[in-house]
């Protein structure tokens, strides 16, 4: 059960998505460090979603108003970043590499709230990791399923450092045009997400 926890763990967090885009900006502020708080981030708010489902949530994690609420707050957040990104983007024609770390904190608080404010992290917790249907098979006893989950997030964590340091490499081989031309991509790339989102909730 261990290793199908951590092959689930990386389906689960290998799609490229709002997060990659968003801990990619950070690379080309802050090397990997940057990368990994917002990863880091990410986990804690897919884990949060987990804990909720294994702990008996599921039915009130299925209603619709729940998944409406957070369509909005995360097409709003992503419409923000993209923003924020754009923003940053221009300031990068100035700065020499590196100029303006960003805080650890403040890019894991992003990584959190992205995990946090997206609608798909229910369906795909209560589908693909739900404690329901395995409590149901008799698959596993209580202990043995909160052990899959922390062999789950140990997993997510160690993709996490794994993802961070692949764009941290890159992100430290890169000039100033080429942070402005990620930081651009990136932008396009988060706003992307929110207005498919957006589209989704008003049903385009």
């Amino acid at each position: 059960m261990i290793w199908l926890a951590l092959a689930m763990a990386v389906a689960y967090c290998a799609p490229p998505g709002a997060v990659t885009a968003a801990a990619f900006t950070q690379a080309a502020r802050g090397g990997w460090r940057g990368a990994l708080a917002v990863e880091l981030g990410s986990v804690i708010g897919d884990a949060a979603y987990g804990a909720l489902a294994l702990g008996g949530l599921g039915a009130v994690m299925r209603g619709a108003f729940l998944r409406d609420a957070l369509g909005v707050a995360g097409a709003a957040l992503l419409l923000y970043l993209a923003h924020q990104t754009f923003r940053q983007a221009g300031r990068f024609r100035t700065q020499a590499p590196w100029a303006g770390r960003a805080g650890f904190w403040p890019a894991f608080g992003r990584g959190a709230a992205l995990a946090l404010a997206n609608p798909m992290a229910i369906p795909s917790w209560l589908s693909f990791g739900g404690a329901e249907m395995v409590l149901r098979a008799g698959a596993l006893s209580a202990g043995g399923l909160w052990s899959f989950f922390a062999a789950f997030v140990a997993g997510c964590l160690g993709w996490s450092v794994l993802v961070a340091l692949v764009l941290g490499g890159v992100g430290a081989r890169l000039t100033p045009s080429g942070m402005r031309a990620v930081s651009l991509a990136c932008a396009l790339v988060l706003a992307g997400f929110g207005l498919a989102m957006g589209a989704a909730l008003v049903g385009v």
